[in-house]
């Protein structure tokens, strides 16, 4: 069941508490929603959709953040899908961050939330 999801985010009940005021739901669907737009228009399908020839600078991911993601996927020895996934995931974070390209950023925090292997 785990080899199906993308990400997994762990909450700590404390950093409510810490973080101040919560974002209002109303403000996260809006950004959804324009993120999701955006997807559309640039490549006419939702980024979970997004085929591996596609990680090209059409859709934000530029040559360096393509070396990045490969060598990112080696030394963590992911599988081509798993690497897959993580820039789908990257992908949807900067669109989420209205951002037109995929910076390292965004890459590092979809690697961050993968979830892990399941020990064998």
């Amino acid at each position: 069941m785990r080899d199906r999801l993308d990400l997994l985010v762990q909450l700590d009940p404390a950093l409510r508490e810490r973080s101040g005021r919560p974002e209002p739901s109303s403000a996260v669907a809006s950004r959804v929603r324009r993120a999701w737009d955006l997807q559309v228009a640039r490549q006419g399908r939702a980024n979970v959709e997004l085929p591996a020839d596609r990680l090209d600078d059409s859709t934000g991911f530029d040559r360096r953040v393509r070396g990045l993601l490969e060598r990112r996927g080696r030394q963590l020895g992911l599988s081509l899908r798993r690497v897959h996934r993580a820039a789908r995931v990257a992908r949807t974070i900067a669109d989420l961050d209205g951002s037109g390209s995929v910076h390292p950023h965004h890459l590092d925090e979809a690697l961050f939330h993968r979830p892990m292997e399941a020990a064998a």
